[in-house]
């Protein structure tokens, strides 16, 4: 399943250096469904407001991998997506996996900005409502047929729907990567939330090519596209690319004020001066809380970690949700990791990392652990309890 496109001023050798260009000129141009303009090595589409950007990161004689970034105002977070294919030549393996992003990714966003075929959700956190439509896109499969196991995109959502709808929180766009494969030895299964990985969900994914009957090779991938309705978003001020600039340095911020803190009454006034300096009570709350345990957590990459979490706002029972329902968690994971491995900080960077790891919960833990001389491998952590004001909300 590839795109076999030969178009005016097509290249005889695709190279690292004009690779980009050609996949934006020669094969995805006018290959979307809908209207698009070529900008430089992007596509601009005017119906939905988007800007997409492949980024050619690997071409080796018959296989190709490229990473496509996808942005819009109207959906709050940047799309990505990792297409990677084989081919009797570069050109042919190009074509295929543009072809499986096109046919998968594309189809399945098309049917979302047409308002197609929509499963309508409820979902409440907090106390508060949120209204979803859901949308999913075909499968995509190579090799062998599995027909008789999946027959359709249905199968998958009936599969994952109320585990998909316990992880939605207040995203204007959630986009759910669904991929499995299976090899005479060999099951891989992938469930990715806003491109990262649900360890549990890839499990019930990979459970569900136990009875396939394979003799080399079978795969399927697919989308669901889940847009919340605009009436019950709650506004996020570090939506799209430039709020998560933002918030990159805002984190920087409350980054250098924890580092600074030497003495108890330094530590004491720790939380009035990263909400005076952030100027975002939640935000600076949120800092606290969860970037001791990003860095622990990045650090003891052996030991598993729960994707839930208790919140406890001061004078209110405790919440119990999942990462992936508050909007700030991963965002400020990500920027944590950029600015340790960026070197903004400097000769500090280890110590500042480290400092962080001794502060956590989770590293005390796993410091008892290697105390008593057990190993990290099968550790499994449970929820930790993060306590808050009174005022955090989740947004």
């Amino acid at each position: 399943m590839g795109l076999n496109i030969f178009k005016k001023n097509d290249p005889k050798e695709i190279t690292m250096e004009n690779a980009n260009s050609y996949v934006v000129n020669n094969v995805l141009h006018k290959m979307l469904g809908v209207k698009d303009i070529v900008k430089g090595d992007s596509l601009y589409v005017p119906e939905w407001e988007m800007t997409l950007t492949p980024k050619v990161v690997e071409i080796n004689g018959q296989q190709a991998t490229l990473n496509i970034f996808m942005n819009s105002p109207k959906w709050g977070n940047e799309l990505f997506e990792c297409a990677s294919a084989l081919g009797k030549d570069t050109k042919t393996a190009i074509g295929t996996a543009c072809g499986s992003f096109l046919f998968s990714f594309i189809q399945g966003l098309g049917k979302m900005e047409r308002d197609e075929d929509p499963d309508v959700l409820v979902t409440e956190l907090d106390g508060q409502k949120h209204k979803w439509k859901a949308y999913k896109s075909d499968l995509v499969g190579l090799g062998e047929s599995v027909a008789a196991y999946v027959d359709s995109p249905d199968f998958y959502w009936r599969l994952l729907r109320e585990d998909i709808i316990k992880r939605l929180g207040n995203q204007k766009l959630c986009y759910v990567k669904i991929y499995v494969a299976k090899t005479p030895t060999e099951i891989i299964g992938e469930c990715r939330i806003d491109d990262v990985k649900n360890d549990e969900l890839s499990e019930i994914v990979a459970q569900s090519a136990a009875n396939w009957d394979i003799q080399q090779f079978a795969s399927q991938k697919m989308f669901f596209f889940i847009k919340q309705q605009e009436d019950t978003v709650i506004p996020y001020p570090y939506w799209g690319s430039e709020g998560f600039e933002v918030l990159k340095s805002k984190v920087k911020t409350a980054m250098e004020i924890f580092y600074k803190c030497e003495t108890e009454e330094q530590y004491d006034e720790l939380v009035s001066q990263t909400v005076l300096r952030l100027g975002d009570p939640i935000l600076a709350e949120s800092c606290l809380s969860f970037i001791p345990e990003i860095c622990a957590e990045n650090a003891f990459y052996e030991v598993q970690y729960s994707e839930m979490v208790d919140i406890a706002p001061a004078g209110r029972e405790k919440i119990s949700c999942y990462k992936n329902q508050i909007s700030d968690y991963y965002l400020i994971q990500r920027a944590v990791l950029t600015l340790l491995s960026s070197g903004v900080f400097g000769k500090d960077t280890d110590e500042i990392y480290k400092s962080y790891i001794g502060y956590s919960a989770v590293g005390h833990a796993i410091s008892s652990i290697l105390e008593k001389g057990n190993k990290l491998e099968g550790v499994r952590m449970t929820a930790l309890i993060f306590n808050v004001s009174e005022c955090f909300i989740f947004r």
